[in-house]
């Protein structure tokens, strides 16, 4: 289920890093260029974009499967619709689609309508739990050195001649590629103070309702507290009985995770933001040298957002 994981296994970098290049290079539209990022979820219309996307991805895999089923579901939600009618509305679109690209020579995807569900009705449930992907079949591999760079970087540029979009890119980078953690964000305080905005998401690139993923403060305590000043939580099995009615009720739903690193983001003696990172897996553990550095990285970050120039 976490496609970007073979992907830096394979390639050593995500395909929408290269996706993003194309993008550039064949001056494609900017709604293309805005889909490939995460934190721009938050937006409907590119939300929309992103869950077409993945289900375009998902339909090829199975119709029928829990993968697809789910996205449905979320498009039913996005769409203000009943699932029936969004299943129709995506069946009736999908043969469409075949119709009018059949010069293609390719075989369409409305094309495995029929015998997806002919398969699945002759396959038992304990076969369809045996063939699912695997969700721990990849773990990142840390690269201490790129993290050590990175951190590096950070210190090194305390003189202002950074912007927060590149102060981001060397604290994500570090987390992610260099301490192996599968799913970075960084949230951003609200003008109000009543909200944690994703303000920029590494690891989540086939994940359009984790994307949209902010924290309402008024309703979290956990949350709250951890603005209060800077600090830090590595919330896992141990504690989360003892976090659980602290944290947003759909926190488990939307992370499906049960551990997880957690760092306020003070400047200046203000609180700016949040980090968060996992491993979006149970079969990749995070450990305390990873958590060590993760708020080494942190710290950092924040010291270097004191210096910032421009946004």
């Amino acid at each position: 289920r976490e496609p970007e994981e073979a992907e830096y296994v394979v390639f050593g970098f995500g395909i929408d890093e290269l996706t993003h290049a194309l993008v550039e290079a064949w001056g494609l539209p900017s709604l293309v260029a805005d889909s490939l990022s995460g934190e721009n979820a938050a937006n409907n219309r590119i939300y929309g974009v992103m869950l077409a996307s993945q289900l375009a991805h998902a339909s090829r895999r199975g119709w029928y499967r829990a993968e697809t089923l789910e996205l449905l579901e979320q498009l039913a939600d996005h769409l203000l619709l009943s699932l029936e009618q969004t299943i129709a509305l995506v069946h009736a679109d999908a043969a469409a689609a075949a119709r009018a690209t059949a010069f293609y020579g390719v075989r369409p995807a409305a094309a495995e309508l029929l015998s997806n569900a002919l398969e699945m009705s002759t396959r038992s449930p304990e076969k369809e739990r045996a063939e699912a992907p695997h969700a721990g079949a990849f773990c990142l591999a840390p690269n201490l050195r790129l993290a050590a760079r990175n951190l590096r970087e950070l210190a090194n540029h305390m003189d202002g001649s950074l912007t927060l979009g590149q102060t981001l890119r060397l604290a994500t980078q570090a987390l992610h590629e260099g301490l192996g953690l599968n799913r970075v964000v960084f949230f951003l305080l609200s003008r109000d103070k009543s909200q944690l905005n994703a303000r920029s998401v590494v690891g989540a690139e086939h994940e359009p309702q984790f994307n949209r993923f902010h924290i309402d403060l008024y309703t979290s305590k956990l949350f709250r507290s951890l603005m209060a000043k800077q600090q830090s939580l590595w919330l896992d099995e141990a504690n989360r009985e003892k976090f659980h009615m602290l944290l947003p009720g759909n926190f488990f739903e939307i992370t499906n995770i049960d551990s997880c690193y957690l760092m306020s983001v003070f400047v200046k003696g203000k609180p700016v933001g949040l980090f968060y990172a996992d491993r979006h897996s149970h079969d990749c553990r995070l450990d305390e040298r990873s958590y060590r550095h993760f708020k080494k990285v942190v710290i950092q970050t924040a010291q270097t957002m004191g210096h910032l120039h421009g946004g």
